[in-house]
């Protein structure tokens, strides 16, 4: 459950006014980026920012980015603007690797660099939401597997 001090509630919504280190992308990810220059390639970048996203969550109370696009997509559009920003930004990022790999010639160009990002992101975010309702890491395992499987088999041969 949540803080009602740090987040808002189901019916405290439109009183809600966050915290300056609540919003959406006002704390860095460091945990989940500052490692990558450690790898080559953009498979391997990407299979990294996944495990650091589960194995380093920046976060305590889940991922704020969630939090602040469930609470506040109908009754905050500023926090929502904030959020949206911060996905396009996070959506760029990994679209950035993976245009560094075709531009490599890791991947090939027929990829869809927003297409895999957001792939990445969905079942990121959806893992993480499972696992805490459920209260076990079973959900991140299995995505992270998946995620990893899928990187090596299709996007190495870029089948999507």
């Amino acid at each position: 459950m949540r803080k009602a001090a740090s987040t808002p509630t189901s019916t405290a919504k439109s009183n809600w006014h966050p915290k300056p280190s609540t919003l959406p992308g006002a704390q860095s990810s460091k945990a989940c980026v500052d490692n990558l220059d450690q790898v080559t390639g953009s498979i391997e970048k990407l299979k990294l920012h996944i495990d650091n996203f589960f194995s380093k969550p920046p976060f305590a109370g889940g991922c704020p980015l969630l939090n602040a696009a469930m609470d506040a997509d109908d009754v905050n559009p500023v926090l929502y603007q904030k959020t949206q920003k911060a996905l396009n930004g996070w959506i760029a990022f990994l679209r950035g690797i993976i245009e560094q790999g075709q531009k490599s010639g890791e991947l090939s160009p027929s990829l869809e660099p927003e297409a895999l990002s957001t792939l990445i992101i969905s079942l990121l975010e959806g893992a993480f939401f499972t696992s805490r309702l459920q209260r076990s890491k079973a959900p991140l395992k299995i995505a992270q597997k998946h995620l990893n499987r899928y990187l090596d088999q299709a996007v190495r041969t870029a089948v999507i």
